[in-house]
Protein backbone atom coordinates (compact mmCIF):
# COMPACT_ATOMS: atom_id res chain seq x y z
CA UNK A 1 0.00 0.00 0.00
CA UNK A 2 1.54 3.29 -1.09
CA UNK A 3 2.56 5.59 1.77
CA UNK A 4 0.65 8.58 0.40
CA UNK A 5 -2.58 6.57 0.24
CA UNK A 6 -2.06 5.24 3.76
CA UNK A 7 -1.51 8.74 5.10
CA UNK A 8 -4.57 10.08 3.31
CA UNK A 9 -6.75 7.22 4.59
CA UNK A 10 -5.56 7.76 8.16
CA UNK A 11 -6.28 11.47 7.93
CA UNK A 12 -9.78 10.99 6.52
CA UNK A 13 -10.72 8.27 9.01
CA UNK A 14 -9.53 10.36 11.94
CA UNK A 15 -11.60 13.29 10.68
CA UNK A 16 -14.65 11.05 10.20
CA UNK A 17 -14.31 9.60 13.70
CA UNK A 18 -14.05 13.02 15.31
CA UNK A 19 -17.15 14.26 13.50
CA UNK A 20 -19.15 11.13 14.17
CA UNK A 21 -18.37 11.21 17.88
CA UNK A 22 -19.79 14.72 18.19
CA UNK A 23 -22.56 14.48 15.58
CA UNK A 24 -25.89 12.76 15.18
CA UNK A 25 -25.73 11.70 11.52
CA UNK A 26 -26.23 8.08 10.54
CA UNK A 27 -23.03 6.53 9.18
CA UNK A 28 -22.98 5.23 5.63
CA UNK A 29 -20.72 2.32 4.58
CA UNK A 30 -17.80 4.62 3.67
CA UNK A 31 -15.86 4.67 6.93
CA UNK A 32 -16.30 0.93 7.45
CA UNK A 33 -15.10 0.19 3.92
CA UNK A 34 -12.07 2.47 4.18
CA UNK A 35 -11.12 1.20 7.64
CA UNK A 36 -11.23 -2.42 6.51
CA UNK A 37 -9.16 -1.63 3.42
CA UNK A 38 -6.57 0.28 5.46
CA UNK A 39 -6.09 -2.72 7.74
CA UNK A 40 -4.83 -2.93 11.29
CA UNK A 41 -4.09 0.65 12.27
CA UNK A 42 -5.16 2.80 15.25
CA UNK A 43 -7.20 5.04 12.94
CA UNK A 44 -9.01 2.01 11.51
CA UNK A 45 -9.75 0.52 14.91
CA UNK A 46 -11.10 3.83 16.22
CA UNK A 47 -13.27 4.35 13.15
CA UNK A 48 -14.70 0.84 13.29
CA UNK A 49 -15.56 1.14 16.98
CA UNK A 50 -17.35 4.42 16.30
CA UNK A 51 -19.07 3.07 13.19
CA UNK A 52 -20.41 0.06 15.06
CA UNK A 53 -21.59 2.19 17.98
CA UNK A 54 -23.40 4.75 15.82
CA UNK A 55 -24.83 2.42 13.17
CA UNK A 56 -28.12 2.25 15.09
CA UNK A 57 -28.78 5.85 14.03
CA UNK A 58 -29.76 4.57 10.61
CA UNK A 59 -33.37 4.57 9.51
CA UNK A 60 -34.96 2.73 6.61
CA UNK A 61 -33.69 -0.24 4.65
CA UNK A 62 -31.47 1.48 2.06
CA UNK A 63 -27.90 0.64 1.16
CA UNK A 64 -26.87 4.27 1.61
CA UNK A 65 -28.19 5.80 4.82
CA UNK A 66 -30.11 2.71 5.90
CA UNK A 67 -29.77 -0.75 7.38
CA UNK A 68 -28.68 -2.51 4.19
CA UNK A 69 -25.62 -0.27 4.44
CA UNK A 70 -25.21 -1.40 8.06
CA UNK A 71 -25.41 -5.01 6.89
CA UNK A 72 -22.76 -4.40 4.22
CA UNK A 73 -20.47 -2.85 6.81
CA UNK A 74 -21.04 -5.67 9.29
CA UNK A 75 -20.28 -8.27 6.63
CA UNK A 76 -16.97 -6.59 5.83
CA UNK A 77 -15.96 -6.15 9.45
CA UNK A 78 -16.94 -9.74 10.24
CA UNK A 79 -14.25 -10.87 7.79
CA UNK A 80 -11.67 -9.59 10.27
CA UNK A 81 -13.74 -10.04 13.43
CA UNK A 82 -15.87 -13.20 13.11
CA UNK A 83 -17.61 -12.40 16.40
CA UNK A 84 -19.76 -9.96 14.43
CA UNK A 85 -21.10 -12.65 12.08
CA UNK A 86 -24.18 -13.39 14.26
CA UNK A 87 -25.01 -9.67 14.35
CA UNK A 88 -24.75 -9.52 10.56
CA UNK A 89 -26.98 -12.59 10.31
CA UNK A 90 -29.66 -11.07 12.53
CA UNK A 91 -29.55 -7.81 10.58
CA UNK A 92 -29.96 -9.71 7.31
CA UNK A 93 -32.87 -11.73 8.63
CA UNK A 94 -34.62 -8.62 9.88
CA UNK A 95 -34.17 -6.80 6.58
CA UNK A 96 -35.59 -9.70 4.59
CA UNK A 97 -38.51 -10.34 6.93
CA UNK A 98 -39.57 -6.69 6.98
CA UNK A 99 -39.25 -6.10 3.24
CA UNK A 100 -42.17 -4.15 1.80
CA UNK A 101 -42.05 -2.68 -1.70
CA UNK A 102 -44.68 -1.22 -3.99
CA UNK A 103 -45.47 -3.06 -7.20
CA UNK A 104 -47.26 -0.11 -8.87
CA UNK A 105 -46.44 3.60 -9.03
CA UNK A 106 -42.95 2.70 -7.86
CA UNK A 107 -40.28 5.02 -6.49
CA UNK A 108 -36.52 4.54 -6.22
CA UNK A 109 -36.89 2.80 -2.85
CA UNK A 110 -39.02 0.11 -4.53
CA UNK A 111 -36.32 -1.16 -6.87
CA UNK A 112 -33.03 0.73 -7.05
CA UNK A 113 -29.46 0.02 -5.91
CA UNK A 114 -29.00 3.01 -3.61
CA UNK A 115 -32.18 2.81 -1.54
CA UNK A 116 -34.12 -0.22 -2.71
CA UNK A 117 -34.13 -4.02 -3.08
CA UNK A 118 -31.40 -4.09 -5.76
CA UNK A 119 -29.01 -2.84 -3.10
CA UNK A 120 -30.19 -5.48 -0.64
CA UNK A 121 -29.77 -8.23 -3.22
CA UNK A 122 -26.29 -7.00 -4.11
CA UNK A 123 -25.05 -7.44 -0.54
CA UNK A 124 -27.30 -10.41 0.31
CA UNK A 125 -27.60 -12.60 -2.81
CA UNK A 126 -29.93 -15.09 -1.08
CA UNK A 127 -32.55 -12.41 -0.31
CA UNK A 128 -35.34 -14.23 -2.11
CA UNK A 129 -38.08 -11.62 -1.62
CA UNK A 130 -35.91 -8.93 -3.20
CA UNK A 131 -35.08 -11.18 -6.13
CA UNK A 132 -38.70 -12.16 -6.74
CA UNK A 133 -39.88 -8.57 -6.48
CA UNK A 134 -37.31 -7.20 -8.95
CA UNK A 135 -38.01 -10.01 -11.39
CA UNK A 136 -41.77 -9.48 -11.15
CA UNK A 137 -41.38 -5.82 -12.14
CA UNK A 138 -39.37 -6.79 -15.22
CA UNK A 139 -42.09 -7.53 -17.74
CA UNK A 140 -41.35 -7.31 -21.45
CA UNK A 141 -41.90 -3.54 -21.66
CA UNK A 142 -40.49 -2.89 -18.14
CA UNK A 143 -43.60 -0.87 -17.29
CA UNK A 144 -43.25 -2.12 -13.72
CA UNK A 145 -40.21 0.15 -13.40
CA UNK A 146 -42.09 3.26 -14.47
CA UNK A 147 -41.84 5.91 -11.74
CA UNK A 148 -45.13 6.96 -10.17
CA UNK A 149 -46.15 10.34 -8.78
CA UNK A 150 -45.02 10.74 -5.19
CA UNK A 151 -45.87 14.01 -3.52
CA UNK A 152 -43.03 15.72 -1.73
CA UNK A 153 -40.28 13.49 -3.12
CA UNK A 154 -38.07 16.11 -4.74
CA UNK A 155 -35.55 13.56 -5.98
CA UNK A 156 -38.17 11.99 -8.21
CA UNK A 157 -39.53 15.12 -9.86
CA UNK A 158 -37.68 14.65 -13.15
CA UNK A 159 -38.37 10.92 -13.26
CA UNK A 160 -42.14 10.81 -12.73
CA UNK A 161 -43.89 8.91 -15.49
CA UNK A 162 -40.63 7.62 -16.96
CA UNK A 163 -38.23 4.70 -16.73
CA UNK A 164 -34.72 5.51 -15.52
CA UNK A 165 -31.67 3.82 -17.02
CA UNK A 166 -28.66 4.19 -14.70
CA UNK A 167 -26.93 1.84 -12.30
CA UNK A 168 -27.63 3.91 -9.18
CA UNK A 169 -31.33 4.65 -9.61
CA UNK A 170 -32.34 2.97 -12.86
CA UNK A 171 -33.02 -0.47 -14.29
CA UNK A 172 -29.29 -1.20 -14.66
CA UNK A 173 -29.20 -1.66 -10.88
CA UNK A 174 -31.75 -4.48 -10.79
CA UNK A 175 -30.06 -6.03 -13.82
CA UNK A 176 -26.70 -6.13 -12.05
CA UNK A 177 -28.33 -7.59 -8.93
CA UNK A 178 -30.31 -10.27 -10.77
CA UNK A 179 -27.71 -11.28 -13.37
CA UNK A 180 -25.47 -13.46 -11.14
CA UNK A 181 -28.27 -16.02 -10.90
CA UNK A 182 -28.16 -16.53 -14.66
CA UNK A 183 -29.92 -15.38 -17.85
CA UNK A 184 -33.55 -15.75 -16.83
CA UNK A 185 -36.46 -13.90 -18.38
CA UNK A 186 -36.15 -10.86 -16.11
CA UNK A 187 -32.43 -10.48 -16.91
CA UNK A 188 -33.12 -10.81 -20.64
CA UNK A 189 -35.92 -8.24 -20.48
CA UNK A 190 -33.85 -5.71 -18.53
CA UNK A 191 -30.76 -6.14 -20.70
CA UNK A 192 -32.72 -6.11 -23.98
CA UNK A 193 -34.47 -2.91 -22.94
CA UNK A 194 -31.17 -1.22 -22.19
CA UNK A 195 -29.65 -2.31 -25.50
CA UNK A 196 -32.73 -1.03 -27.34
CA UNK A 197 -32.39 2.40 -25.67
CA UNK A 198 -28.70 2.87 -26.37
CA UNK A 199 -27.75 5.89 -28.49
CA UNK A 200 -24.47 7.26 -29.86
CA UNK A 201 -23.67 10.86 -28.95
CA UNK A 202 -21.68 13.47 -30.83
CA UNK A 203 -18.37 12.21 -29.45
CA UNK A 204 -19.07 8.70 -30.72
CA UNK A 205 -19.85 7.35 -27.25
CA UNK A 206 -22.53 4.66 -27.06
CA UNK A 207 -24.58 5.85 -24.12
CA UNK A 208 -27.99 6.32 -22.54
CA UNK A 209 -30.25 9.18 -21.51
CA UNK A 210 -30.82 9.22 -17.75
CA UNK A 211 -34.52 8.87 -18.43
CA UNK A 212 -35.24 6.77 -21.50
CA UNK A 213 -37.72 9.27 -22.99
CA UNK A 214 -35.92 12.37 -21.73
CA UNK A 215 -34.36 15.07 -23.90
CA UNK A 216 -31.47 13.95 -26.03
CA UNK A 217 -28.15 15.72 -25.51
CA UNK A 218 -25.65 16.15 -28.33
CA UNK A 219 -22.97 15.03 -25.86
CA UNK A 220 -23.75 12.94 -22.78
CA UNK A 221 -21.70 14.67 -20.10
CA UNK A 222 -22.67 12.48 -17.14
CA UNK A 223 -20.48 9.46 -17.88
CA UNK A 224 -20.20 7.94 -14.45
CA UNK A 225 -20.86 4.97 -12.22
CA UNK A 226 -24.36 6.24 -11.46
CA UNK A 227 -25.61 7.18 -14.94
CA UNK A 228 -24.28 6.86 -18.46
CA UNK A 229 -21.99 4.38 -20.15
CA UNK A 230 -19.72 3.10 -17.34
CA UNK A 231 -22.32 1.73 -14.93
CA UNK A 232 -24.79 0.57 -17.57
CA UNK A 233 -22.08 -1.10 -19.65
CA UNK A 234 -21.01 -3.03 -16.58
CA UNK A 235 -24.58 -4.10 -15.84
CA UNK A 236 -24.85 -5.42 -19.42
CA UNK A 237 -21.53 -7.23 -18.99
CA UNK A 238 -22.89 -9.07 -15.96
CA UNK A 239 -25.82 -10.33 -18.06
CA UNK A 240 -23.42 -12.32 -20.24
CA UNK A 241 -23.56 -13.43 -23.86
CA UNK A 242 -24.61 -10.89 -26.47
CA UNK A 243 -25.41 -8.40 -23.72
CA UNK A 244 -21.88 -8.62 -22.36
CA UNK A 245 -20.59 -7.93 -25.87
CA UNK A 246 -22.85 -4.87 -26.11
CA UNK A 247 -21.60 -3.58 -22.78
CA UNK A 248 -17.98 -4.14 -23.74
CA UNK A 249 -18.42 -2.29 -27.05
CA UNK A 250 -20.12 0.64 -25.31
CA UNK A 251 -17.36 0.92 -22.70
CA UNK A 252 -14.76 0.77 -25.46
CA UNK A 253 -16.34 3.81 -27.15
CA UNK A 254 -16.16 5.76 -23.91
CA UNK A 255 -12.52 4.80 -23.36
CA UNK A 256 -11.70 6.09 -26.83
CA UNK A 257 -13.47 9.43 -26.34
CA UNK A 258 -13.19 10.11 -22.60
CA UNK A 259 -12.39 13.75 -21.88
CA UNK A 260 -11.93 14.99 -18.31
CA UNK A 261 -12.93 18.51 -19.35
CA UNK A 262 -16.28 17.24 -20.61
CA UNK A 263 -17.09 14.19 -18.54
CA UNK A 264 -16.00 15.28 -15.05
CA UNK A 265 -18.61 17.79 -13.90
CA UNK A 266 -20.03 17.97 -10.36
CA UNK A 267 -18.22 15.93 -7.67
CA UNK A 268 -15.44 15.33 -10.21
CA UNK A 269 -13.36 12.99 -8.03
CA UNK A 270 -16.19 10.99 -6.45
CA UNK A 271 -17.39 7.42 -6.86
CA UNK A 272 -20.92 8.29 -7.87
CA UNK A 273 -20.42 11.08 -10.38
CA UNK A 274 -16.70 11.30 -10.93
CA UNK A 275 -13.33 9.82 -11.69
CA UNK A 276 -13.16 7.30 -8.82
CA UNK A 277 -16.27 5.50 -10.01
CA UNK A 278 -15.20 5.47 -13.65
CA UNK A 279 -11.75 4.13 -12.78
CA UNK A 280 -13.32 1.30 -10.78
CA UNK A 281 -15.59 0.34 -13.68
CA UNK A 282 -12.66 0.55 -16.09
CA UNK A 283 -10.65 -1.62 -13.70
CA UNK A 284 -13.45 -4.19 -13.53
CA UNK A 285 -13.48 -4.42 -17.32
CA UNK A 286 -9.69 -4.49 -17.56
CA UNK A 287 -9.52 -7.50 -15.24
CA UNK A 288 -11.77 -9.46 -17.59
CA UNK A 289 -11.07 -8.07 -21.06
CA UNK A 290 -8.71 -5.91 -23.10
CA UNK A 291 -10.89 -2.83 -22.52
CA UNK A 292 -10.48 -0.29 -19.73
CA UNK A 293 -6.87 -0.53 -18.63
CA UNK A 294 -5.49 2.71 -20.14
CA UNK A 295 -8.49 4.74 -18.93
CA UNK A 296 -8.17 3.27 -15.44
CA UNK A 297 -4.48 4.12 -15.26
CA UNK A 298 -5.07 7.63 -16.55
CA UNK A 299 -7.74 8.34 -13.97
CA UNK A 300 -5.68 6.84 -11.15
CA UNK A 301 -2.92 9.29 -12.00
CA UNK A 302 -5.39 12.16 -12.09
CA UNK A 303 -6.98 11.35 -8.73
CA UNK A 304 -3.68 10.68 -7.00
CA UNK A 305 -2.36 14.03 -8.23
CA UNK A 306 -5.28 15.65 -6.40
CA UNK A 307 -5.03 13.80 -3.08
CA UNK A 308 -4.80 17.09 -1.11
CA UNK A 309 -8.28 17.95 -2.44
CA UNK A 310 -9.55 14.55 -1.34
CA UNK A 311 -8.27 14.84 2.23
CA UNK A 312 -9.71 18.36 2.41
CA UNK A 313 -13.23 17.23 1.40
CA UNK A 314 -15.99 18.13 3.83
CA UNK A 315 -18.02 15.21 2.48
CA UNK A 316 -16.66 11.96 3.93
CA UNK A 317 -19.29 9.60 2.52
CA UNK A 318 -18.69 6.66 0.21
CA UNK A 319 -20.60 7.75 -2.89
CA UNK A 320 -19.78 11.44 -3.08
CA UNK A 321 -16.97 11.95 -0.58
CA UNK A 322 -13.43 11.21 0.47
CA UNK A 323 -13.86 7.67 1.86
CA UNK A 324 -15.11 6.46 -1.52
CA UNK A 325 -12.30 8.09 -3.49
CA UNK A 326 -9.64 6.58 -1.24
CA UNK A 327 -11.35 3.19 -1.23
CA UNK A 328 -11.20 3.19 -5.04
CA UNK A 329 -7.49 4.03 -5.10
CA UNK A 330 -6.64 1.43 -2.45
CA UNK A 331 -8.62 -1.23 -4.30
CA UNK A 332 -6.89 -0.63 -7.61
CA UNK A 333 -3.61 -0.65 -5.65
CA UNK A 334 -4.34 -4.21 -4.52
CA UNK A 335 -6.68 -4.04 -1.50
CA UNK A 336 -9.51 -6.53 -0.90
CA UNK A 337 -12.26 -6.22 -3.53
CA UNK A 338 -15.08 -7.72 -1.45
CA UNK A 339 -16.58 -4.30 -0.67
CA UNK A 340 -17.30 -3.64 -4.36
CA UNK A 341 -20.62 -5.44 -3.96
CA UNK A 342 -22.03 -2.16 -2.58
CA UNK A 343 -21.36 -0.70 -6.04
CA UNK A 344 -22.52 -3.85 -7.91
CA UNK A 345 -18.96 -4.18 -9.26
CA UNK A 346 -17.80 -7.37 -7.56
Amino acid sequence: MARDLTGAAVEVLASWTDRQETGTAAPDPGAAVLAVLLGDHPASRAALRTWLRTSTRCTGPGLYGGFTGVLAGLQLIARIDPALSPVAGRTAARLVSQARWRTREVGFEDYDLVSGPAGLLSVLPDAGPARHHLAALAGHDLDGYRIGAHDGHTLLGWTQGGIVTGLAHGVAGPLSALAPEGPGEAVRNLASWLVAHQETDGLGVASWRSRADGPRDAVVRRQAWCYGTPGISWALWTAGGEFADAGLRAMDTLCAAYDEEIHLTDHPLSLCHGAAGVLLVADAFARRSDVGGPLRDRLVRLVRSRLPEVTAMDDLSLLTGATGVLAALLTVDGADREWLRVLALS
